[in-house]
């Protein structure tokens, strides 16, 4: 690793950071079916026109945030933040509304990671 990157890593208080803070062993295990039915939704999602996809967006957050509001502004600030942490390399290349686009997609993208470990738990449930 670059003595710079290193550095950088450091002041953002990385080397303090534990691997257990990044494991992902608490989070149900997704089975191969529990991802194929993601995956399948997620390409008729594409197949929707751009104000469906919205409602639908919407809509999702909208549930998310009746049942989980701080994962909900997790999500939206997270995807936010690393976009603005691109600002400068992305602006000048997007409209505004390809911006919001790419984020409201981005954090789409999110949500339908969370559907897949809903689906792993209920697989879960079932089981027991």
């Amino acid at each position: 690793m670059k003595e710079e990157v290193q550095k950088e890593l450091t002041e953002f208080g990385f080397n303090e950071v534990k691997k257990e803070e990044w494991e992902f062993g608490l989070l149900p295990v997704t089975s191969e079916a529990a991802a194929k039915y993601t995956l399948k939704w997620m390409d008729d999602f594409s197949n929707l026109s751009e104000d469906a996809k919205r409602e639908l967006i919407s809509r999702v957050f909208e549930w998310l945030g009746d049942a989980n509001e701080e994962l909900s502004n997790v999500i939206i600030g997270t995807t936010s933040g690393v976009l603005e942490s691109r600002y400068d390399s992305l602006a000048h290349k997007l409209t505004k509304a390809e911006w919001d686009d790419l984020l409201f997609l981005m954090q789409f993208a999110h949500l339908v990671v969370l559907r897949a470990l809903n689906e792993a738990l209920r697989e879960k449930e079932e089981k027991y």
